[in-house]
């Protein structure tokens, strides 16, 4: 398995995904110039945990954790499968570093994770990473 470089994209507000910005012309330029991830994490704080929660789930929801926004962003559903190998493999590496850290599952995907895959990496495997604390 090859390895992409990690990247940090702060997601902002869910109507990204329905708003014309710059943000969003950024995010689907850059899914372009490199290769396609097979599979992605990613670290959500829109999730409360005694610790690092990994989404587990084969098949996650999606989850409108947001209110007071346009009524075509809760008809959003993000399809992409989880990962749970992945998931049981980042929460055995933290945990070997010393950090409370666990798989669980019926969580689903939150907009911290589908706000920027939905532009940028539409339909991509992830193994969502909400609850850091």
């Amino acid at each position: 398995m090859s390895k992409t470089p990690s990247v940090f994209i702060s997601h902002g507000s869910p109507d990204i995904i329905i708003t014309d910005t710059a943000a969003r012309a950024f995010l689907q330029e850059f899914s372009q110039k490199g290769p396609r991830p097979e599979t992605i994490a990613v670290v959500s704080a829109h999730f409360e945990a005694g610790g690092v929660a990994i989404t587990g789930d084969r098949n996650p929801a999606t989850v409108n954790d947001f209110g007071n926004f346009a009524p075509e962003l809760f008809k959003i559903e993000y399809a992409a499968p989880g990962c749970p190998v992945l998931a049981d493999r980042i929460a055995c590496l933290l945990r070997s570093s010393g950090l409370a850290a666990g798989v669980v599952c019926d969580h689903g995907f939150d907009h911290g994770t589908w706000a920027t895959a939905v532009p940028h990496v539409p339909g991509c495997r992830h193994s969502g990473c909400p609850g850091v604390c």
